[in-house]
């Protein structure tokens, strides 16, 4: 969470950093071109910390704890999409054992289809062929 809050804080120490080296230069020199030579000193670097860190512990103060836990809240909450394909739910719709009949009128398609899609399943150890035209399931769910 910091890490949010010092990306940011980073941009207000310049913000407030600037303006007052450019004041100091125009107090210093007041010729018609003050920014001939911008100079960074260390005490401007030291104001820059001293904004760096107040920006800091005031986000943190006022923002810190209302970003936390509206992250907490989110992984809470989230639940990722679960995208069940025409087969799992075909596959769902069918009995623990089944015939080839059974799975016609559950599918819906024809006798030749059904037979690939059953073919399918036993090379996926999704069903298990019991014997001639019979079937058992052996997931509960497929994905």
């Amino acid at each position: 969470m910091l890490d949010t809050l010092r990306r940011r804080a980073v941009f207000y120490a310049e913000w407030f950093t600037i303006p007052r080296i450019v004041a100091r230069l125009c107090r210093e020199d007041w010729s018609s071109e003050p920014f001939d030579k911008i100079v960074v000193t260390d005490d401007d670097l030291q104001w820059a910390t001293v904004m760096y860190d107040a920006v800091i512990y005031w986000q943190d103060y006022f923002f810190g704890q209302m970003l936390q836990e509206s992250w907490e809240n989110a992984n809470r909450i989230f639940v990722p999409r679960q995208r069940t394909s025409r087969n799992a739910e075909l596959y769902s719709q069918l009995p623990d054992e089944f015939t080839n009949e059974i799975a016609v009128k559950v599918v819906g398609s024809s006798r030749k289809a059904i037979k690939t899609l059953l073919s399918r399943w036993v090379k996926a150890s999704y069903i298990q062929r019991v014997k001639q035209g019979q079937y058992k399931k052996i997931m509960k769910v497929i994905v």
